[in-house]
């Protein structure tokens, strides 16, 4: 194989070919092709740093490669194909993250010191729907902690957004039966919830006379009253607002910051004509 075939399977050879492309259209579907296959190992490695870094990163990739790997200067084409690129990316993000959120979410025994066998009936349901919680308190409990004091189980929920806990409510459960050499099992039914993605935990609280003692156990998903499609919607909205928004900060200042270039440049040359003329006048005069 020769130089020149060598040099056609060059990096820079293919640059230059996309960056000779005549037709907007076909610039416009390299440019996508580019950013797209170029962002994606970037979006997954965001995601287990930090996914709000999209919104900063990805638009910045957007403007980047048609400007600078590609030495695009029509303004329309860079604007267009990073508005495009950005809601595709921001499509394939924020299905990513639902489906990481609905994934193998299934019911899970919760439980502490003295509470077991803690569980939701059913993860995913429609705000409609019945959710059915159940905790066994052990028997040691009454013997040790609760014995003639008054005490109150509870489940709390709260918003699941991003790792984080935000109480929502608390709902007292009853007293249904004992469970032979375990406790006593103790149930309630949600139905008024509103359209979120929840989790929940169990909470026994004693009444004592110096000091109120309180036990939870670890928490677990649901209810998810919100829908694959109304959830993908919502965050798909967010994404992609605000990544455009920045992406159209950043393309502004670009554009400013070309036309001051531009301009400078400009002012030079006509510096350089102004000069040159003047020699050539100068010059002309001497021979005269």
């Amino acid at each position: 194989m020769g130089p020149t075939s060598k040099n056609k399977l060059s990096l820079d050879y293919l640059l230059d070919e996309i960056r000779s492309l005549k037709d907007e259209y076909n610039r416009y579907a390299v440019y996508l092709i580019f950013i797209y296959l170029l962002s994606l190992p970037l979006i997954f490695v965001l995601l287990f740093v930090d996914a709000c870094l999209f919104n900063l990163a990805v638009p910045a990739f957007a403007l980047f490669i048609p400007y600078h790997v590609f030495k695009e200067k029509n303004f329309k084409i860079i604007g267009v194909v990073g508005i495009v690129a950005l809601v595709i990316l921001g499509m394939t993000f924020t299905a990513y993250q639902v489906e990481t959120i609905y994934i193998g979410r299934d019911p899970e025994e919760l439980s502490s010191d003295n509470l077991i066998q803690g569980y939701i009936d059913k993860v995913h349901g429609n705000v409609d729907e019945d959710f059915e919680f159940n905790i066994i308190v052990k028997q040691e409990a009454y013997e040790e902690l609760i014995q003639d004091n008054n005490y109150t189980v509870n489940v709390n929920l709260s918003w699941y957004v991003e790792e984080e806990e935000v109480a929502v409510a608390e709902y007292q459960m009853s007293y249904v039966e004992e469970v032979q050499n375990k406790g006593k099992r103790y149930s309630v039914e949600i139905n008024d919830i509103d359209e979120a993605l929840y989790e929940h935990s169990f909470l026994l609280t004693i009444d004592k006379e110096n000091e109120d003692y309180q036990e939870e156990t670890n928490t677990g998903y649901g209810p998810f009253t919100v829908s694959r499609g109304g959830l993908y919607l919502t965050i798909m909205a967010q994404q992609a607002s605000s990544s455009i928004i920045i992406f159209l900060l950043f393309f502004g200042f670009l554009w400013w910051r070309t036309g001051i270039l531009e301009k400078s440049e400009k002012k030079k040359r006509e510096k350089e004509k102004e000069r040159i003329k003047e020699e050539m006048v100068e010059e002309s005069n001497q021979k005269e």
